[in-house]
């Protein structure tokens, strides 16, 4: 009889909280009252195994599987919010030489407060692009790691975890350009090396277009240049140049990434030389789930160099408009940014 109530028992993801429901609330609880000292100790096994991940990081860097969304609550090691009235710090500065202009903060569209970061490209025959990257940790106290955590190393940097932020794609974005927002690099101290981006691009299932609908999409940098062959993944387009695009196979189709309104992204980066994963909701919806035997998302490209690099066993993060030549400006807010040990949802 009890294994009946142990089995009707269901552990529910509301907001923040995790809840216990019962089917008929009456008639369980008689049950439950009967067998208190039996069942007490398999529903708190039972609320464990719902609620804490099992995870463990490894002594290079790697971390094992996490579960996404197992957690809605827990600690935030990075904020950047624009509230000081700066952009560095918490960003350390602007990276790429090629006229890309530095980000500022912003009154103009905000989320949350009285500021956003805003990134701006002028109309332009020629790549370019607005960024940041970050090379510490500055809220996270350096001891041991955590399990589960969205862990700084010793030095300082970032590994597996959930990076999340609010974008308004306030102009352009409406050409056949290619654009990348958001990548994770090797640590220092080796020249920082691509590892991943995340972007959005007009895709129409076999090409860019400007009249398909624009869309996230994730490039795995590291095999682009031909370091291993990028893993195919089902229910995703075959990947082109490390491309990876949605498909109507896709955990929810493909989505269409909304123009001027706020939206949510929020990615958890599993860091591992094998079986690495990357999870993508948009707006709290789940658009992308990707992981492969031979998927790595620990080491980067630099330059013409065959093998990946990563010595340090960290990672640097780079927030940006950066990507094809479009004739009209492009023009993004960001609010909110957050890299945490838990999902953060809109």
């Amino acid at each position: 009889m009890v294994g009946a109530v142990v089995k009707r028992f269901v552990c529910r993801l509301r907001g923040r909280h995790y809840r216990a429901d019962w089917e008929r609330p009456s008639r369980e609880r008689q049950l439950l009252g009967r067998h208190s000292r039996m069942s007490r100790p398999i529903i708190a096994l039972l609320l464990i195994s719902c609620a804490m991940p099992s995870a463990t990081p490894t002594s290079d860097g790697e971390q094992s599987a996490l579960t996404p969304a197992l957690l809605t609550s827990g600690k935030t090691f990075f904020l950047a919010n624009a509230e000081s009235g700066t952009v560095k710090p918490p960003w350390d500065g602007p990276v790429f030489g090629n006229g890309g202009l530095v980000p500022v903060t912003s009154t103009g569209k905000v989320k949350y407060g009285s500021r956003s970061l805003k990134f701006e490209v002028p109309a332009t025959t020629r790549t370019s692009s607005s960024s940041t990257v970050m090379a510490y940790c500055p809220q996270v106290t350096m001891g041991s790691p955590q399990t589960g955590a969205a862990l700084c190393g010793g030095r300082g940097r970032f590994m597996s975890g959930y990076y999340s932020f609010w974008v308004y794609l306030d102009a352009g974005f409406t050409s056949t350009a290619w654009n990348s927002t958001m990548g994770w690099m090797t640590g220092v101290p080796e020249t920082p090396s691509p590892i991943s981006y995340l972007g959005f691009e007009r895709w129409n299932a076999t090409t860019r277009s400007a009249s398909a609908p624009l869309q996230v999409v994730f490039l795995l940098k590291n095999c682009q240049k031909g370091q291993y062959v990028c893993p195919k993944i089902p229910g995703y387009a075959a990947p082109v140049a490390g491309h990876y695009r949605m498909t109507a196979s896709s955990p929810a189709g493909i989505v269409t990434m909304p123009r001027q309104r706020w939206v949510h992204l929020s990615i958890y980066y599993k860091m591992a030389r094998t079986y690495g994963q990357v999870t993508i909701w948009q707006d709290g919806t789940k658009i992308m789930d990707l992981t492969a035997p031979t998927m790595n998302t620990f080491g980067g490209h630099c330059c013409s160099s065959a093998t990946l690099t990563n010595a340090t066993g960290d990672m640097k993060l780079q927030h940006f408009i950066y990507g094809g030549a479009e004739s009209a400006i492009r023009r993004m807010y960001v609010d909110d940014f957050r890299v945490t040990d838990y999902q953060v949802l809109p």
